[in-house]
């Protein structure tokens, strides 16, 4: 009896420990210090998507960027659907922890990371079978660019279920309190990605191919790390146990997690049809141009995105445990904060346009001029971009699929396809392309404030 009582004190033990790890006093200082790790994550992300253009501008040619740009949204894509898992399994596992429920929340995660990577291997397998149909047909790549995005994706598309899965496992690693670790790793996976191109590409003077060799050896790092620590880890929060069916859990977390996978395969569209559309008006030194532009932004974007996706925990947490006045401090810190966020991007948009362009190609060249052009205009965007980004993972977190879902649909398909369409052909000029985002970004906003109103009776967030 006495070690019945001794093991039940335990547990309770476990179960307080983890979950002070998500129940912290409401300020900005504990709230940025938990956020932080997931930014610097986030950021490392970006600049690791935009690894391999760098190298493959400066040590192959253009044409070469441009192939990479093309073929980017069969990964984009591939992240997408990692996003959604990821953000709305994390919301419910974070929930079912503020509730109380940490077996249940085990078994949902056990069961997320097995469906993802049976999920992730099937896209794999079609995404190779029908590749030169997706180049040339939906991508846009013309018998000049065709050889070379083939070349450089085919590795990726293999290592698919692994990108999937690393993305997925760091964003666990947040849920269970341990955001450092995940910083840790998708930085270290982006290091070693960048490390290698240089010695493939730079050193042994290999072909594109060997860049996107680069990349997917550079997703290992956060799959690995996250079933190590998740195999090896017993005591408490999440970790691997017998995985049990839930229809309920798995058709939730694609619910719930739907506007960030809407967010992130409309990029993929968006990529799309502004390759498709530039080919027109710049050839491929404008595709290159787009890539150039849209890594910049991707970069200074990520920002609010960490911040969004570093909170989202919290609130999830706090839902469950129905705790609404925190909630309400959550949100209003939030909105000074990614204010202060927003007009810091701009600022870094503008300053550093052309820094970060002479990192791809030389100064004065066109491609260079409409790069830098881009980058600034777009620049205006992020005051809308922040807080378009903050609501859709607001919602996300409330496990609100619906309104996520709506904002990010209206967001990131309806507005920004439908001017990329219309602007662009009325200039005739890259300038059109440019200023398309922003505009989409200014008639998202009045979604964003509309959901904001409405929503609030309902979560009781202000």
């Amino acid at each position: 009896m006495e070690q019945l009582e001794i093991l039940s004190k335990n547990d309770e033990q476990t179960v307080e420990e983890d979950t002070a790890k998500l129940d912290f006093q409401i300020n900005t200082v504990n709230v940025m210090k938990f956020a932080i790790p997931t930014i610097v994550s986030m950021i490392a992300m970006s600049i690791f998507g935009t690894i391999d253009g760098i190298f493959v501008s400066r040590f192959l040619d253009v044409k070469s960027l441009s192939a990479v740009n093309i073929a980017m949204p069969i990964l984009t894509a591939t992240v997408a659907v990692g996003m959604m898992i990821a953000t709305g399994g994390s919301a419910l596992t974070a929930r079912k922890k503020g509730e109380g429920k940490e077996k249940e929340a085990r078994e949902n995660f056990s069961l997320l990371i097995v469906f993802s990577t049976i999920l992730s291997a099937i896209v794999a397998f079609f995404c190779w079978l029908f590749l030169d149909e997706l180049l040339i047909h939906v991508l846009g790549a013309d018998e000049l660019i065709l050889p070379l995005a083939r070349d450089y994706i085919l590795p990726v598309v293999i290592g698919m279920p692994i990108a999937l899965i690393g993305f997925v496992m760091s964003k666990f690693l947040i849920v269970d309190g341990k955001p450092t670790l995940a910083m840790i790793t998708s930085s270290s996976g982006g290091i070693i990605s960048a490390g290698l191109n240089y010695i493939l590409l730079g050193v042994l003077g290999l072909d594109i191919f060997w860049a996107g060799m680069g990349t997917t050896i550079g997703y290992l790092v956060p799959t690995i790390v996250g079933v190590i620590y998740f195999i090896f880890k017993k005591k408490e929060g999440l970790y691997f146990v017998r995985p049990k069916w839930d229809t309920k859990a798995v058709t939730g977390s694609f619910t719930s997690g739907v506007s960030e996978f809407i967010t992130m395969f409309a990029w993929t569209i968006t990529s799309t049809v502004m390759n498709n559309i530039v080919m027109n008006i710049g050839g491929f030194e404008g595709v290159a141009a787009v890539g150039i532009a849209l890594g910049a932004q991707g970069i200074v974007t990520s920002i609010f995105v960490g911040y969004a996706f570093g909170i989202a925990p919290i609130v999830s947490y706090k839902h469950g445990k129905k705790n609404d006045e925190d909630i309400k401090k959550i949100y209003q810190l939030s909105m000074k904060i990614m204010t202060v966020l927003a007009i810091l991007a701009i600022v870094m948009g503008v300053i550093l346009a052309s820094p970060l362009t002479v990192i791809y190609v030389p100064r004065f060249t066109n491609v260079y001029n409409m790069s830098v052009a881009g980058i600034r205009l777009m620049s205006a965007s992020f005051v809308f971009v922040s807080f378009n980004t903050f609501a859709t993972a607001f919602f996300t977190a409330f496990e609100d699929g619906w309104v996520s879902g709506m904002m990010a649909f209206m967001r990131s398909i309806v507005f920004i396809v439908a001017t990329l369409l219309v602007i662009p052909g009325m200039l005739g000029t890259m300038t059109g392309v440019w200023i398309a985002l922003p505009f989409a970004e200014v008639l998202a906003i009045l979604v964003t404030i509309y959901y904001l109103k409405k929503m609030k009776k309902v979560y009781h967030y202000a």
